[in-house]
């Protein structure tokens, strides 16, 4: 499931950038199984049955999230998110490096933005990230 829909994405997307990519609903995807896998993987939060997030200000939280991760790809030209993992490329002549700094122990590099989204402190009691338990 995305956390996001393509209007989300409209809604976020810069006025005066190009409209939103033709594959909107497969970026939208693709981030929501990143944050799962990254940034939410140990995080707390109220779902229902089927493990979706029930409290709204999470569920917008969540949105805005996704679509600043999608956000970010695209300003990267990055939709893979693998970029950042690439410490140098060489052919022939021409050689580009590129720091791997900040790069999440996943591969995956989670921009600051996301963070401040997700820590924002109306999110205070409804959504704690990066608790360990025993399941």
């Amino acid at each position: 499931m995305a956390y996001a829909t393509e209007a989300d994405l409209g809604a976020a997307w810069p006025s005066d950038s190009l409209p939103i990519p033709a594959d909107a609903g497969r970026l939208l995807a693709d981030a929501s199984a990143v944050l799962d896998a990254v940034v939410l993987l140990t995080a707390v939060y109220d779902v229902d049955a089927s493990g979706d997030p029930t409290d709204p200000v999470v569920i917008a939280a969540f949105a805005a999230a996704t679509c600043a991760l999608v956000r970010w790809w695209d300003e990267q030209g990055d939709d893979l998110g693998t970029a950042a993992t690439v410490g140098s490329v060489s052919i022939g002549s021409v050689s580009i490096s590129r720091a791997a700094a900040g790069a999440a122990a996943s591969g995956e590099d989670i921009p600051n933005r996301v963070w401040t989204l997700l820590r924002s402190p109306r999110l205070a009691c409804r959504l704690r990230l990066g608790v360990v338990r025993n399941c």
